[in-house]
C-alpha cells in the first residue's frame, strides 16, 4: 500500500510539472513577488519524489536544494541556511524525527520552519512535536506552494 501510494505522489508531481510547463510554454515564471529564489531544502530518499518536487518548486521560482536523510540535511544546512525544510520521516541513517529535534536544539537554526510530508499515518508524525506542519502522501502540490510561499514572503 505504502508503494502504491509512493508512486502515486510521484506521479501526481510528474503531471503537475508538466501541466505547469504546458502553461508556460516551457519557460519559468516569475517568481510572483517572492524574495530572489528562496531556498527550500527537500529531504526524502527516494530519489523520484525528491526529483519531482525539486523540479515543481523550481518552476515556481524557488532555489532548491535537497538530501537524502538527516545527516545530509544537516550538512546542506551548515553550508546554506534554508528559508524552509520539506522533510520525509522515515530514512536511513537519520530519519526525519530525529533532524527536527536536532534542528529546534540548536540556536543557529530553531527558527527554520519544518514541515514534514509522509505517506504515513499522521500519528506517526505526531511523535514530531518540533514540525510546523504535516503533509500526507501524496501532497496537494497547490498546498505546498500556497505554504512555501507563505513561509518566505
Amino acid at each position: 500500500m505504502y508503494d502504491e501510494r509512493r508512486a502515486r505522489f510521484t506521479q501526481d508531481l510528474l503531471d503537475e510539472i508538466r501541466r505547469l510547463r504546458d502553461q508556460t510554454g516551457g519557460a519559468q515564471p516569475s517568481a510572483g513577488g517572492l524574495p530572489a529564489n528562496p531556498l527550500v531544502l527537500v529531504v526524502d530518499d527516494d530519489a523520484a519524489s525528491t526529483m519531482a518536487l525539486q523540479a515543481l518548486l523550481a518552476i515556481e521560482g524557488f532555489e532548491v536544494d535537497t538530501a537524502a536523510n538527516g545527516a545530509q540535511a544537516l550538512q546542506c544546512i551548515a553550508r546554506r541556511k534554508p528559508c524552509v525544510v520539506l522533510t520525509d520521516v522515515r530514512m536511513p541513517e537519520m530519519d526525519g524525527a530525529e533532524l527536527c529535534r536536532r534542528l529546534a536544539h540548536d540556536p543557529e537554526t530553531r527558527d527554520i520552519p519544518v514541515f514534514v510530508i509522509t505517506g504515513h499515518e499522521p500519528a506517526a508524525a505526531g511523535a514530531l512535536p518540533h514540525a510546523k506542519g504535516v503533509l500526507r502522501k501524496p501532497v496537494d502540490t497547490d498546498l505546498v506552494i500556497s505554504l512555501l510561499r507563505t513561509r518566505t514572503s
